[in-house]
């Protein structure tokens, strides 16, 4: 049978259409495993699994990174400064911090304490300031760990476990910053941003973050609390 004729009796078949009948359809579709329900189904899941993954990884990439507001009040300004400062690259690049969720957390935690450390002496007005700064750091801690697929039920329990850490590293810095002898301090940095691997940084990290108290004593409480500190050149105080 030639072409044409095969096309008549197929029009023929269909009442006068060469277009297949919904039937026919439905079973080529079937039986082509490229087109099949089961296998578009499968792809479709497997771009969405692939969506979700690169945006977790966006969001660990960008983990503790300040996102700026259009008009930011000063607490955000305040804590905007310390994230900064805290993501150095040259802390991980070149002292040796872990670049982890933790690493970056620690080195939040070193920041804040240096603000914290300064304002403590500073008029009531000044810890209000601080206070609002504490309370921004752990909500946004709280909205990153969110992001990252951390369980609403598991949430409250890390940021426990978070303040906790937060406040053994202030009492450690604030015992070794009263000695003049830095082996206390590279002990509390050591067991701090460093985890307890590889710590050869910790020395010049020690010696950055004297540097640091000494340039936020210079600066004065209502630019700390309007605009924000001024931390030292990592590169040139170590």
């Amino acid at each position: 049978m030639s072409w044409t004729s095969s096309r008549n009796a197929a029009r023929e078949a269909h009442g006068g259409s060469t277009r297949p009948s919904p039937d026919l359809c439905l079973r080529r579709t079937w039986r082509n495993p490229r087109n099949g329900p089961v296998q578009q189904a499968k792809a479709a899941a497997v771009r969405r699994r692939a969506a979700v993954r690169r945006r977790r990884r966006a969001m660990v990439f960008g983990l503790f990174q300040r996102r700026d507001a259009p008009t930011p009040s000063a607490t955000e300004r305040v804590y905007g400064l310390i994230v900064a400062r805290a993501r150095a690259p040259f802390f991980y690049r070149e002292l040796g911090v872990p670049d982890t969720v933790m690493g970056r957390y620690e080195m939040i935690v070193l920041h804040a304490f240096l603000y914290f450390h300064r304002l403590k002496v500073a008029e009531p007005a000044a810890k209000d300031a601080a206070q609002e700064v504490f309370d921004l750091m752990f909500a946004e801690t709280d909205s990153a760990l969110r992001e990252i697929g951390v369980g609403d039920l598991t949430v409250p329990k890390r940021i426990k476990s978070m303040a906790g850490v937060f406040y053994a590293r202030a009492a450690a810095y604030e015992a070794a910053l009263t000695s003049a002898d830095d082996a206390e301090l590279i002990a509390a940095l050591a067991a701090g941003p460093f985890e307890g691997a590889d710590a050869t940084g910790a020395r010049p990290l020690a010696r950055y973050l004297r540097a640091s108290v000494d340039a936020l004593a210079t600066q004065s409480v209502l630019a700390l609390v309007q605009t924000g500190p001024t931390f030292p050149q990592a590169e040139a105080s170590t």
